[in-house]
């Protein structure tokens, strides 16, 4: 995933989904949002703990 936001934990967090717009604009949308209510939909970057936080690819 290309880097947005080097220092948060979503850019290697396995439940992100990165959302740009045609504008450039860059979101990272958390996949824990749509079943549990703690997480938001797009949480404020950079996010440095979290709960939900599943390391993407091989540990």
């Amino acid at each position: 995933m290309a880097d947005a936001f080097p220092t948060s934990l979503c850019t290697r967090c396995a439940l992100v989904r990165r959302i740009q717009t045609d504008r450039g604009s860059v979101f990272l949308q958390c996949g824990l949002a749509r079943t549990d209510p703690r997480f938001r939909k797009y949480p404020p970057q950079p996010v440095h703990r979290c709960e939900g936080f599943r390391q993407e690819g091989p540990a």
